[in-house]
């Protein structure tokens, strides 16, 4: 990066967990027979219930700690060099064009177990806010703020 002059790594999650979604299809998969390789999500598993791809729904209050160190760990490293980690929470990537993005989205209600609001179309852009919703993007930014307080490396 810093030969070609490039001091910010722009990052965001993945779109969805698994290799399996990469056919941008909508459909739900019957089971969690999962391919690697693997998107980590910010957000840990519940073990609860069954998200749309096959494995137990996400808990929203509870980070995914694997995650989160991966992330600090690459913003110290890049640190040292003189590189900034953008961390982006809330990318947009086209959620508002594809269905296929939206359905495996933590946020969805189907794929978690946090009565989030959402509802469970295939286009984000079709839902509103509600204070519950605020409250969990408020909560994740606060983890996130948090967990990178001691590494000036990240945004």
């Amino acid at each position: 990066m810093k030969q070609k002059n490039i001091l910010v790594f722009d990052q965001n999650y993945g779109l969805w967990y698994d290799r399996r979604r990469d056919d941008h299809e909508r459909v739900r998969r019957r089971d969690g027979d999962v391919w690697g390789p693997f998107y980590e999500q910010p957000f840990g598993r519940s073990g609860q219930g069954t998200a749309w791809e096959g494995l137990s729904k996400y808990d929203l209050n509870r980070p995914n700690a694997w995650y989160w160190s991966r992330l600090k760990e690459f913003a110290e490293k890049g640190n040292k060099d003189g590189l900034l980690l953008f961390h982006e929470n809330y990318f947009q990537h086209n959620i508002l064009e594809a269905g296929a993005h939206w359905v495996d989205c933590p946020w969805r209600s189907t794929n978690n177990i946090n009565q989030t609001g959402f509802r469970n179309l295939l286009r984000l852009q079709e839902t509103n806010e509600s204070l519950l919703q605020i409250c969990f993007m408020t909560s994740l930014i606060r983890f996130a703020v948090s967990y990178t307080d001691n590494t000036s490396a990240s945004v």
